[in-house]
């Protein structure tokens, strides 16, 4: 199911706040879609607030 999500993920998006691109995702294959997916069971389990993975940050870059 992850493998999916990302694959209907658009390319050329900014990273989050941990630096991750959906490229890096599509290119990791079923191993980093394996990875994603004992990191948001972990989340579950533990009850922790996944809060920071709905953080991001917009930077201005002046083209001249």
């Amino acid at each position: 199911m992850v493998t999916e999500k990302v694959n209907k993920m658009m390319n050329d998006k900014a990273p989050g706040p941990i630096g991750v691109v959906v490229e890096m995702l599509k290119a990791g294959g079923n191993t980093c879609s394996d990875i994603v997916t004992d990191i948001v069971n972990a989340f579950i389990q533990s009850g922790m607030d996944p809060s920071v993975s709905q953080v991001s940050y917009t930077v201005n870059s002046f083209k001249g």
